[in-house]
C-alpha cells in the first residue's frame, strides 16, 4: 500500500505564460481556427475589406487559448506565441498583420522570479502595452488587455473596485500596475480586464495541483487568509467575446475602460482546495479518505514576493456596463473537474 504524507502549500501562483524565459510550451498547440465566412450572418466588423483581423497575442496561455476559441467566429485570427514577435519590434509585426482589435493575453506571470528579474517582467508586463497602445491609437484599433488583482496590496477589507488606490506590493504587481497606467493613457480605444486566480484545463493550476499532491498526502497545509475568486479562463474568454462583438457592430457605443472580471463570491485558498477535493471525490478521483486540511495564515516566509491578502474585486462595473452576471466561482471549478474526469476516463 503507498504511504501518503503531509505537505505545505502556501500562497501559490497558477498562471501559464506565454513569454520568454517561463518554461517550454512547446508541447501544447493553438487550437485550429479556421477564417469565417463572410457572408454569413453572423459576420461583423468592417465590410470594406472582409471581416476584421483579430490578433491574439499569447496563444499558449490559459487566456490566450480560451480567448483564441472564443473569438474565433468574430474575424479572422492570428495567433502569436512567444516565437512569432519580440517586443522591441512589434511595431513591424502589427503593421504587416495591421490587426482592427489586439487582445493582449501574453504577460510575465512568475511572481517570486519577477523579484530577481524584474528587467525582464518589466518589459512584457509594461513595456509590451505600452507599444500596443501607441499603435492602436495611431491605426484606431482596439486593445483588449488582461491585469490582475495584485495591482492591490490587499489591505482592504471589502472589495475592490476599479477606483481604488493601486499599491502593488511586490515586481509582478508593480510592472502589470505600469502596463495599465500606459494602456490608459495611450490615447488608444481598450478594454483593461482585471482578474483573479486563473484557471483552466490546459497548463498549470492549482486545482490539478491539489489533485495530484491529494493522491500522494495524506494532510495538506494551504493559505487560509488570503481571500478572492477562482475565476475559469473560459468566463474571461466569454466576456472577450461579448465585448468586442460589440465594439465591431457598434464602436460609438460600446463600452470601453478599466473592468474586473471575476467570478463571483470569495473563497481562501484553502477552501477553494476542499471544494476541489470533496467535489473530485464525488466524480471518483483516486484517493481515499480525502486528505484533511489544515490552515497557514500570513505571509510565507520561503517566498521573495509578498502576496496580497485580498484579492477580492467588485465586479458591478461589469455587470453594468456590459450586462453579464458572473457565476460563483464553485460553478465553472465543477465543470472543469467534471471535464477533468471525463478525460481521465477516455485516456
Amino acid at each position: 500500500m503507498e504511504t501518503r504524507q503531509a505537505v505545505t502549500l502556501q500562497n501559490p501562483d497558477w498562471q501559464a505564460s506565454s513569454l520568454p524565459g517561463q518554461g517550454s510550451k512547446a508541447h501544447l498547440k493553438a487550437p485550429e481556427v479556421k477564417d469565417p465566412d463572410p457572408l454569413k450572418t453572423d459576420a461583423v466588423g468592417p465590410s470594406e475589406s472582409g471581416p476584421p483581423t483579430i490578433l491574439v497575442i499569447g496563444k499558449y496561455g490559459q487566456v490566450g487559448r480560451a480567448a483564441s476559441a472564443a473569438l474565433a467566429h468574430l474575424g479572422t485570427l492570428v495567433l502569436w506565441g512567444r516565437e512569432d514577435f519580440t517586443i522591441s519590434a512589434i511595431e513591424s509585426g502589427l503593421e504587416k498583420v495591421r490587426p482592427d482589435v489586439i487582445v493582449n493575453a501574453a504577460a510575465w506571470t512568475k511572481v517570486d522570479l519577477a523579484e530577481t528579474r524584474e528587467r525582464e517582467a518589466r518589459e512584457a508586463n509594461a513595456a509590451l502595452p505600452a507599444k500596443l497602445g501607441e499603435w492602436a491609437a495611431e491605426n484606431g484599433a482596439l486593445v483588449v488587455h488582461y491585469s490582475t488583482d495584485y495591482v492591490f496590496n490587499g489591505a482592504k477589507q471589502g472589495l475592490y473596485l476599479e477606483t481604488d488606490e493601486a499599491a502593488p506590493i511586490n515586481v509582478y504587481g508593480q510592472t502589470k500596475l505600469e502596463g495599465d497606467l500606459a494602456l490608459l493613457g495611450s490615447g488608444a480605444r481598450y478594454l483593461i480586464f482585471r482578474t483573479s486566480w486563473v484557471y483552466s484545463l490546459i497548463g498549470s493550476n492549482f486545482p490539478k495541483t491539489i489533485l495530484d499532491l491529494a493522491r500522494k498526502n495524506s494532510e495538506l497545509t494551504i493559505n487560509d487568509e488570503q481571500t478572492g475568486a477562482p475565476t475559469s479562463a473560459g468566463l474571461i474568454a466569454q466576456v472577450t467575446a461579448l465585448a468586442v462583438r460589440w465594439h465591431l457592430v457598434d464602436p460609438d457605443d460600446a463600452p470601453t475602460g478599466l473592468y474586473n472580471l471575476t467570478a463571483s463570491g470569495r473563497t481562501t485558498w484553502k477552501g477553494y482546495a476542499a471544494r476541489l477535493l470533496n467535489k473530485a471525490k464525488s466524480l471518483g478521483w483516486p484517493f481515499e479518505p480525502i486528505p484533511s486540511l489544515r490552515p497557514s495564515h500570513g505571509q510565507p516566509s520561503d517566498r521573495p514576493a509578498k502576496r496580497p491578502l485580498n484579492s477580492s474585486l467588485d465586479c458591478s462595473k461589469l455587470i453594468g456596463d456590459f450586462c453579464v452576471h458572473p457565476p460563483n466561482w464553485t460553478w465553472h471549478v465543477d465543470i472543469l473537474l467534471a471535464d477533468m474526469a471525463a478525460l481521465a476516463l477516455n485516456a
